[in-house]
Parts: C-alpha cells; structure tokens; sequence
C-alpha cells in the first residue's frame, strides 16, 4: 500500500478556489484504479491549510497516475 500525506497551503485570498478545487479533485482522485481512499480537510481555524490523504493500493498502480519526479514537485529537504 503507498500512502500519501500532504499539507496544502493555499494562497492568501485563494481559499475558496483551492477548497473547490479539492472538491473536483477528490471525485476525480476516487475513480482512479487503485485508489482506495483519497480524503481532503480543510483546517479548523486556518482557512488556507488543507490536509490530503491518499491510499492506493499498489507503487505500481500509483505510479501510472503519479507525475514523473521533476525539480518542482520533488520532496525539499528541510534546513535545520
């Protein structure tokens, strides 16, 4: 099983668009083969913060609808 946590931050004056965004994206994400859970939260008292939950059954099955590692979405490291 892969899972995936993420935290999003949206843009100040953005959160109503991202909130929507996450709506279309969590019906779309469900139908994916090998999706077995795809869960978005919206922070108590940050309206900006979101939380992503995935599971997919498989790497492989995660793998055909994740995008190739780039630069850009690639884990940063955290400086101390």
């Amino acid at each position: 099983m892969v899972v995936l946590a993420v935290t999003w931050m949206a843009k100040i004056g953005r959160e109503s668009e991202v909130a929507a965004i996450f709506e279309n994206l969590t019906a779309e994400s469900r139908k994916e083969p090998g999706a077995s859970m795809y869960q978005v939260h919206k922070h108590k008292t940050d309206p900006r913060r979101f939380f992503i939950y995935e599971q997919y059954r498989t790497m492989r099955l995660w793998r055909r609808i994740a995008p190739p590692p780039t630069s850009s979405n690639s884990p940063k490291k955290e400086s101390a």
